[in-house]
Order: C-alpha cells, then sequence, then structure tokens
C-alpha cells in the first residue's frame, strides 16, 4: 500500500529467491466513492478522486513492468468492503474495481485495461528482454534490461533487512506500548512537564542531538527536523523508567544498523503501522501537531467518525484534515519517537 512498488526490496526477493515475483496485493482508494475509509491501509494508498486513483494505479502498473524480474500482480480486491465495515475488523474502504452495487469504477478499471495491454505488447514484442536473471551466476538480461551490480545487491541485503526491522520496531515493539511515548501538553496538568524537571532535561537535550542525526538518510530531512524538534520540545516525552529492557536493546540494534539506510515505500509503510491514526489503536496523541492546543481538539472532536474494532469497542477516529496533516508529518513523529525513545535508553550513536 505505497504510491510506487518498492523496486529494492522486490529485486531483493528475486534475487533471494531465484524465482520470478507476483506481488501479491496492493490497492488504491479515494475518498469521493463516500465511504467512511476506517482502518483501512490509508498510508501512502489514498486520494481524493477516482481520476487520480486511477492515475496512480496504472502508474504503478507502468513501474512494475518495467522490472524483468515481475511477471504479474493481483489488485486487492475485486468489490469494495461494506459501508458498516468488513467482519470482524470493521474495515470499511473503497478498494473495490467495483462499487458494493455492481457498477465498475469505470475509469479505474479502463486505466488499469490500457496498462495491462501496454505490458502483454512489451512480453509479445521483446520476449528476449524478459529473461530472468539468474541470482547464482550474475548472468544479466540478454536484452540489457538489468544488469546485475553488486553495490546493488549489498544496498537490497541490507534495505531488506531493516525493512524487516522497522516493522518489527514500529508496530511489534512501538505499537505493543514496550516503547513509551507520552504526551507533554502543558495545560494538562495530569501529563508530567519538560519545566523543572532536571531528569526530562537531559532526555530532551540528547534527544535533540539524535534528531540530527536520525533525519540524514531522509529526502525530506530539513521538515522532517523541523517537525521532528517541535514535538520533542514541545509535544512529547519520554521516562527513562517506562521503557521495557526490550524496547531498548531493539531499538539500540535498530540505531546501529538502520538509522543511515535510505529509506524506500515499504520502508515508510512500517513506520506508518504504528503512526498512521487511521489503521490501527494505540498511536500517540496528538496526531497533528495542529490539533495540539485544547481549541483544535474541541473542534476536531466535530469532524472525528466513530469506528469499531474487533473487539467489539467503538473508538474515536481522526477527520480527513487530521490524516492528512499526520500523513504529512509522517517521517518527523518517527524521528521524535526514536529520538525520545533513545534518550530515554541512553542510546549513543
Amino acid at each position: 500500500y505505497t504510491n510506487v512498488p518498492d523496486e529494492r526490496l522486490i529485486r531483493w526477493t528475486h534475487r533471494k529467491t531465484g524465482k520470478p515475483v507476483l506481488v501479491g496485493e496492493w490497492s488504491f482508494a479515494a475518498r469521493d466513492a463516500g465511504l467512511p475509509g476506517l482502518r483501512g491501509a490509508w498510508h501512502g494508498a489514498t486520494v481524493a478522486t477516482q481520476t487520480e486513483r486511477a492515475r496512480k494505479a496504472a502508474n504503478f502498473i507502468e513501474k512494475l513492468r518495467e522490472m524483468p524480474y515481475v511477471i504479474g500482480y493481483a489488485w486487492w480486491q475485486l468489490t469494495d468492503e461494506p459501508s458498516t465495515g468488513r467482519y470482524p475488523d470493521f474495515e470499511a474502504m473503497n478498494y473495490g474495481l467495483y462499487a458494493s452495487t455492481g457498477e465498475p469504477y469505470g475509469t479505474l478499471v479502463n486505466a488499469m485495461a490500457q496498462a495491462n495491454d501496454k505490458w502483454r505488447h512489451d512480453e509479445q514484442q521483446h520476449e528476449s528482454s524478459m529473461v530472468l536473471v539468474n541470482p547464482a551466476d550474475g548472468v544479466h538480461s540478454s536484452g540489457g534490461v538489468w544488469e546485475e551490480r553488486q553495490e546493488d545487491d549489498e544496498e537490497d541485503e541490507v534495505y531488506a533487512e531493516c525493512v524487516e526491522l522497522t516493522g518489527d520496531l514500529s508496530i511489534g515493539t512501538f505499537g505493543l506500548e514496550l516503547c513509551s511515548i507520552e504526551e507533554s501538553k502543558h495545560h494538562h496538568h495530569h501529563h508530567h512537564h519538560y519545566n523543572g524537571n532536571n531528569h526530562s532535561d537531559t532526555i530532551r537535550t540528547a534527544a535533540l542531538q539524535l534528531v540530527d542525526r536520525l533525519v540524514q538518510p531522509l529526502v525530506d530531512r530539513e521538515e522532517a527536523k523541523r517537525i521532528a524538534k517541535r514535538y520533542v520540545n514541545d509535544v512529547w516525552y519520554a521516562d527513562s523508567k517506562r521503557q521495557a529492557p526490550i524496547c531498548c536493546a531493539r531499538l539500540d540494534d535498530w540505531m546501529n544498523r538502520c538509522a543511515t539506510v535510505r529509506p524506500g515505500p515499504i520502508y515508510e509503510q512500517a513506520i506508518g503501522f504504528w503512526l498512521w491514526p487511521g489503521s490501527y489503536e494505540g498511536q500517540p496523541r496528538p496526531w497533528s501537531l495542529n490539533s495540539f492546543d485544547e481549541k483544535a481538539y474541541d473542534e476536531e472532536a466535530g469532524s472525528e467518525m466513530w469506528s469499531r474494532t474487533e473487539h467489539g469497542r467503538w473508538l474515536r477516529q481522526p477527520s480527513w484534515q487530521t490524516l492528512d496533516e499526520s500523513d504529512k508529518e509522517m517521517s518527523g513523529r518517527w524521528v521524535a519517537a526514536l529520538s525520545l525513545v533513545g534518550a530515554a535508553c541512553d542510546i549513543k550513536m
């Protein structure tokens, strides 16, 4: 559920297995379908209109077609999920090629059909360029489409490993609250503050130093740094006593192995598993900087939607505006969380 296929991870999968690759699940959803759009994989896969949805889908297929080791894909899914939510997690998303009424999304279907026709045409006209690479002997495709490079192989190996570690750190460590981030709102008296707390001030200072290091591989590093420092200074805090030993161990391992790795689409999706407020439970509040002050919280409450979870509970979900804002702040929020918990764990880089 990303804007484009993750070429590094797909290429690594092919080389590792020596097999052709079929991308088994991907999709885009649009808000103009009128579905609530709750609890789905919106991060990286949400658009405003069916026209944009069709354009994104066609571009995704085009990118897959350019990879000679990819032989096809499977779109998720044939029909939209019901507006009341599927059972048991009550996800209600516009993933379908067809609406629940049976009507096709014509713009999307036509765009995908045209992209598929181009793929078939290439296979028929340029079969020699589609010869799969044998990763064991390093032979490149006979048509010169792709030539193995040792540096690509090594980089892909590290990237694939870090995608797994990032997912484990995101949803399997932060998401399970083994790492603890708390909201430091000065007008909420039951929260601790940095002010007057020497221990917290020490953690904050160390976290700001980690921010400068952790933003380096990011494309949007300056904006991510600005957002991360705002969260560290004014929004979140971390207490060293609240971090589970396994949290500190996993984060230390991640920082030493993956902190300098250039992120890619699936890497960013792994971050979203924990921080994307439209998908799962347990994301740290606030969801965006604009919803930090109390007035914004009150205004936001009127536009939020209720989502039923698989446990039968009803949760208040963020509005579309907050989802968009949170998406734009995703990298900065991730860096802030890592930096604060890293400082609380006394991790050095």
